[in-house]
């Protein structure tokens, strides 16, 4: 699988801890078949992730996002009678209305990340058969040196399909084709989310009622709340001194706050209410 890692704010070392939220979508991509042909197009996509979290050390903290993806499945029918091949370099993935250039993958043996392939071969239809590819769009980078070759990435799929129920995502594929009647193909798709799954990391402990919650985030082991950067449970009544009365320790201290100087204090400036 091939991940993108944004690294937000850094400065870590020695014993750390790590807190994570991810939500993997699921979509289905559908073709519209008002516009069949006797060359046809398929379009699949695996669940994609995007994840934040945030992780703490005793020399700081950052948060971080990465997003999880793997390219797109395309799949081409040649049902003439003819032998049609596919011109890549003259091909697109069209997002909106920007035309981006098809880049290709390829999943070595017994590998489960996937590679770009650096110089695709033209694929060859022989009649009544298909083809089934990875993709993705490819467009410019922008690079600071001067390379002797032009520097391009891919878009991932969690930045064109839908991450919510509401939004609907429509593509198309254009693919220069030799051997058929027509120069081109042009294979149209909508793609809707179909489910969602939020999840979170298990390998450090969530912090518990009473503990300061994760930093930026505000999170708390599932079924406690953020109150006062603090920890607390929801469906519990505080008990001792609330805010601003006076204290001699945090212990006497509504849930969420501490004492300081002697009164019953928190991160806000108005009382619990």
């Amino acid at each position: 699988m091939r991940m993108v890692i944004a690294v937000l704010l850094a400065g870590l070392g020695g014993c750390t801890r790590n807190w994570a939220v991810r939500t993997t979508y699921t979509s289905k991509i559908e073709a519209d078949f008002s516009q069949r042909s006797t060359v046809e197009c398929g379009l699949d996509s695996a669940p994609y992730s995007n994840i934040v979290g945030y992780t703490q050390s005793t020399s700081g903290g950052g948060k971080w996002t990465k997003e999880e993806w793997l390219p797109l499945k395309l799949t081409l029918a040649n049902r003439t009678g003819e032998i049609v091949t596919v011109d890549w370099d003259h091909s697109a993935i069209v997002l909106g209305n920007v035309s981006y250039a098809i880049e290709l993958y390829e999943q070595p043996k017994n590998s489960p990340d996937v590679e770009a392939v650096k110089k695709p071969p033209v694929p060859v239809l022989a009649p009544n058969s298909f083809i089934a590819v990875l993709v993705l769009p490819e467009m410019p980078r922008p690079s600071a040196g001067k390379l002797p070759e032009p520097v391009t990435e891919a878009v991932p799929p969690n930045r064109f399909l839908p991450t919510s129920a509401e939004q609907q995502s429509t593509l198309r594929v254009v693919l220069a084709l030799t051997g058929w009647s027509a120069p081109y193909v042009d294979c149209a798709f909508r793609a809707r989310l179909v489910n969602t799954l939020v999840s979170r990391s298990t390998a450090d402990r969530w912090p518990g009622p009473g503990e300061s919650c994760v930093p930026e985030f505000q999170w708390c082991a599932e079924g406690l709340s953020c109150l006062r950067d603090r920890c607390v449970d929801p469906t519990k009544e505080p008990t001792g001194k609330k805010f601003g009365e006076s204290c001699v320790s945090g212990d006497e201290c509504w849930e969420g706050l501490t004492c300081q100087a002697g009164r019953c204090l928190g991160e806000a400036t108005k009382p619990l209410k």
